[in-house]
């Protein structure tokens, strides 16, 4: 599992959650907002469920989480570790600001 997620396939898979989804718009959806559009409706899309997902996406990927399941302890680290880091609020702020329009 720690090779597989520290592979270069797997770390480029990541980092494209946060580029557009057609790298010849910039102004295009993210990957990560094109997952969260597919998972809430407009009334469910809220903060907590934008960094809820972002949290199991985080965790999906996380070297040091090493499990096949994701229980509540890694969310709540993500979700810690999301809200307490600006540049990643930034794109969980993005995300709802953009979706909000």
């Amino acid at each position: 599992m720690k090779a597989w997620k520290e592979s270069e396939e797997v770390k480029a898979v990541h980092n494209d959650l946060y580029k557009p989804s057609n790298p010849d718009d910039e102004s295009s959806d993210t990957f990560f907002t094109l997952i969260i559009k597919s998972v809430f409706t407009e009334k469910e899309l809220t903060n907590e469920n934008v960094i809820w997902t972002q949290s199991v996406l985080e965790s999906i990927f996380d070297v040091e989480h090493l499990s096949t399941k994701i229980d509540s302890d890694i969310i709540d680290e993500w979700k810690d570790a999301i809200k307490s880091d600006g540049q990643v609020r930034l794109h969980v702020n993005c995300v709802v600001f953009f979706l909000s329009f």
